[in-house]
């Protein structure tokens, strides 16, 4: 049986919930990251379609495609 009265078991126990918590702050640091990813991915490919309709505008208004 473990003594969870010591203080070296309420140590660890406090090293545990640090280690937790420091997990779970990384995981919202990389779940923003991987929004702000996708956000600027997705703009990118916005400006992307954006500048090819521009060349195919130019492209008919010149009179060929």
């Amino acid at each position: 049986m473990i003594n969870t009265k010591t203080p070296e078991y309420r140590a660890l126990q406090f090293q545990i919930h640090r280690l937790n918590q420091q997990v779970y702050e990384q995981k919202l640091t990389i779940e923003r990251l991987e929004a702000a990813l996708q956000k600027e991915r997705s703009a990118r490919g916005w400006e992307r379609d954006m500048h090819q309709d521009m060349l195919e505008s130019e492209r008919c208004r010149n009179g060929g495609w």
